[in-house]
């Protein structure tokens, strides 16, 4: 069995999907040289004929193990890239995970935070993806064991657990559902209470504002645990490659 490769911008990924029932094409996401690759062998017939229409920057084929050479090439010229390869199938079958804007608050009073004279512990951080990614490729696993996250197509991650990974974003503490900005508190103590109800969170639903008072609804389903395959999934699926200011 022969493997052939390609290289394609990242940003030709919204033209694969079509191609998700082609159970001989894998993918992998290069964060380093921002480079997307693929990878398929000749056993399913038609499927090089079907990647006709896709963008490429450089095509590959394994001569002999780990080593690649160019098309139609005899002389191997590079190794085979140590990437986390995924099925296309498995790949486009997972749902995106986003951070989706709140409903507009019933409420009259509009929700306001003041400067908090008390600490609270933080559990959640808010940090740019590839900053995220960074630290999970040096960390040890013990280190994000137990925290999960969200991914917001901006290039934002939002981690929550029992433990803040030491990366910079924003920190935030949790009463109940609601997640409130670190050295903050609600200008009134009932909006803790009914700001549940007002915004119709679900079970699991979380609620993160910010110093504004605006405001934003996770869905529980939008958490996936944090692993650095689970970062690579998030980078590959919306084409992230760089950090994104804050």
């Amino acid at each position: 069995m022969i493997w052939k490769y390609r290289i394609l911008n990242p940003e030709n990924r919204r033209l694969l999907p079509p191609l998700r029932d082609l159970k001989n094409l894998w993918l992998a996401f290069d964060s380093g040289q921002n480079d997307l690759w693929i990878k398929f062998t000749d056993e399913a017939p038609g499927t090089e004929h079907r990647l006709r229409s896709i963008p490429f920057l450089s095509e590959w084929q394994e001569i002999t193990r780990s080593k690649l050479a160019p098309l139609n090439g005899k002389v191997p010229t590079r190794n085979v890239p140590e990437l986390n390869w995924i099925r296309i199938s498995d790949h486009f079958h997972l749902k995106p995970i986003s951070i989706r804007p709140a409903k507009p608050t019933l409420s009259k009073t509009p929700i306001r935070l003041r400067r908090s004279r008390s600490y609270q512990t933080p559990v959640a951080l808010l940090c740019d993806l590839e900053d995220l990614r960074q630290w999970l490729d040096q960390a040890l696993e013990i280190e994000f064991q137990h925290l999960k996250y969200a991914l917001s197509s901006n290039g934002y991650a939002l981690t929550l657990g029992p433990r803040m990974p030491p990366v910079r974003g924003r920190s935030f503490w949790k009463q109940g559902q609601l997640l409130i900005p670190s050295g903050f508190d609600f200008e009134f103590r009932l909006t803790a209470r009914v700001a549940p109800e007002t915004l119709r969170l679900k079970s699991g639903d979380m609620a993160i504002f910010d110093v504004s008072g605006r405001v934003e609804i996770i869905a529980s389903g939008l958490f996936c645990p944090l692993t650095r395959q689970s970062v690579r999934h998030g980078e590959l699926q919306w084409g992230l490659t760089g950090g994104v200011s804050s």
